[in-house]
């Protein structure tokens, strides 16, 4: 009998394990496969982004006046060729390109300026206006004819070395990440991911698509992320051990363990709450040497992992919306230098020509520019504020006073605005840099006003861990095409708005803990335009 019983707890103890590896690996399938999704649509933006850059760069060479002459002069050895090589190597410098080639109309190559050629070697075939990778490259190359006077004078080749950005993806997820020929791989629409029998490594590929659905490689990505394998096989033998002394426990009889075990759980749980509101950094107390202290220490483990995962997180978050600041920056610089340069074009054609109205025409044209010249010097003068906007201070503090002193600073500014206030009650004190809290209140205040508010409608409440502020008013609202960028620098729908007030107050709002963003609908049927909905924390306790 005792033979019969203890062969049993074997083979349940074995068919649990069983599941429990099965459940495990189920997941880290499912784990693969969401990372491969994720590098495939990471490898998208990017992309995009570099298709993008060179397609500029590769029209505006194609473009360029100069080069075409010289593209044509130099059909033999000698200075012409000379010079443009010179002009070449130049323009890859000025233009942060890795490649520049021209290539005559007949297929000959005329000079390169990211490195000596032998003029008059054949040039490599390849596709018009499509970007494109040659096998075992990393280097994308898009071409474009040139034209002088209507005629051919032959192509420019330009090329973007992306070797940086795919080791940055391989390092941000935990892989390598390498390109193949297009099909070579076998793969087609979405990544197609493969385990290794045994192992806990994965390797996936697909089709690197632009968002027009250019293919321009293979894109093969290889897990070599220790830190899962170690994680899968923590999760078998800490199960197992879990399993063993429940079985063993119940020989010696269920409430000496439910004694053992339930404070190290309770403070488990506690600790799990506390992650759920937002807290990495835990010091859970020491629970001995128990297969729940190794439990608690796997889920401090756990939770620094966590915390390392929210830093690399929220740094390649704030890169792209610098990135993104950069470029919106980059265009609204370039308007006022259209101008600046079509009067200096103006005026050197009129002091050329010895025009008469020359005077006039410098009158005129001074104006402009410095009119440009004022508008370049504030935009780059709000930029830098925008950087170097302070960080708040937050302390426990009554919200609703808050509120109602950031509101009394700025109601005499707004006099045509009807106001309803309801401010609840029992909302205990929230984390708050007055000052700078304040400063949220009235963009959001100017913003209805500037679009043609004639009623604000706020309410203050608390969930779970939040004091709640929402704020709506009665204008038109935001369009929905223009919703997703509100809170982006640079972006206004006012005519000559900088558009950082939104940035910054969500910036200021994230940095006290909270957020501020925009809601769907207002909840307010007296105020159906703009609703907004800012949140502090509670103090610690509350």
């Amino acid at each position: 009998m005792g033979i019969l019983f203890g062969s049993l707890l074997v083979l349940v103890f074995a068919a649990l394990a069983a599941i429990l590896y099965w459940q495990a690996r189920s997941a880290f399938v499912r784990r693969s496969a969401e990372q491969a999704d994720r590098v495939t649509e990471t490898a998208l933006k990017i992309g995009d982004r570099r298709a993008r850059e060179l397609n500029e760069s590769v029209a505006q060479l194609a473009g360029d006046f100069q080069i075409g002459i010289l593209m044509r002069d130099a059909r033999s050895a000698g200075a012409s060729q000379k010079r443009l090589i010179d002009l070449l190597s130049a323009r890859v410098r000025d233009g942060g390109l890795h490649e520049l080639t021209a290539v005559s109309p007949d297929g000959v190559v005329l000079g390169r300026g990211h490195q000596p050629a032998d003029f008059g070697d054949a040039a490599e075939s390849a596709p018009l206006s499509v970007p494109y990778f040659r096998p075992q490259s990393s280097m994308l190359r898009i071409r474009l004819p040139v034209r002088l006077h209507s005629r051919g004078a032959g192509h420019i080749e330009v090329g973007l070395d992306l070797a940086d950005d795919l080791s940055e993806m391989g390092r941000l997820f935990g892989g390598q990440v390498s390109l193949s020929a297009a099909g070579a791989a076998g793969s087609a629409g979405a990544p197609a991911t493969r385990h290794a029998p045994g192992q806990f490594r994965f390797a996936s590929s697909a089709e690197w698509r632009l968002s027009d659905g250019t293919v321009l490689a293979d894109l093969i990505f290889e897990s070599t992320d220790e830190e899962s394998r170690q994680m899968f096989r923590n999760l078998i033998a800490r199960g197992a051990a879990v399993l063993l002394v429940a079985l063993l426990a119940a020989g010696i009889g269920v409430a000496a363990v439910a004694r053992s075990v339930s404070r190290p759980v309770r403070q488990l749980a506690q600790a799990a709450a506390e992650i759920s509101r937002g807290r990495r950094q835990l010091e859970l107390p020491p629970a001995g040497g128990s297969e729940v202290g190794e439990l608690a220490d796997a889920f401090a483990r756990m939770a620094s992992s966590l915390d390392e995962s929210q830093k690399k997180l929220l740094a390649a978050e704030r890169l792209a919306a610098w990135q993104d600041a950069a470029r919106m920056l980059a265009h609204e610089i370039k308007n006022p230098l259209s101008p600046i340069k079509t009067t200096a074009s103006t005026l050197a054609r009129a002091a050329q020509d010895k025009d008469p109205g020359l005077g006039r025409l410098a009158e005129r044209g001074s104006v402009t520019i410095l009119s440009e010249i004022g508008h370049l010097e504030k935009l780059l003068s709000e930029f830098s504020a925008f950087a170097r906007f302070p960080s708040p201070h937050p302390a426990p503090g009554d919200f609703n006073a808050a509120v109602r002193a950031a509101v009394e600073q700025f109601r005499e500014k707004v006099r045509h605005i009807r106001w309803v206030e309801r401010y609840g009650d029992g909302i205990p004190p929230a984390l708050i840099d007055a000052g700078m809290f304040a400063e949220v209140v009235r963009n959001l205040i100017l913003n209805a006003a500037e679009a043609g508010a004639q009623l604000i409608h706020l309410q203050t409440a608390r969930d779970a861990r939040h004091a709640v502020l929402t704020l709506c008013d009665s204008g038109p609202g935001i369009d929905a095409g223009r919703r997703g960028s509100l809170f982006t620098p640079y972006f206004t729908t006012k005519s000559g708005g900088a558009g950082l007030g939104l940035a910054v107050s969500r910036k200021i709002m994230i940095e006290h803990g909270g957020d501020l963003t925009l809601l769907d609908a207002s909840p307010f049927d007296d105020a159906r335009g703009a609703a907004f909905r800012a949140t502090l924390p509670l103090a610690a306790g509350r």
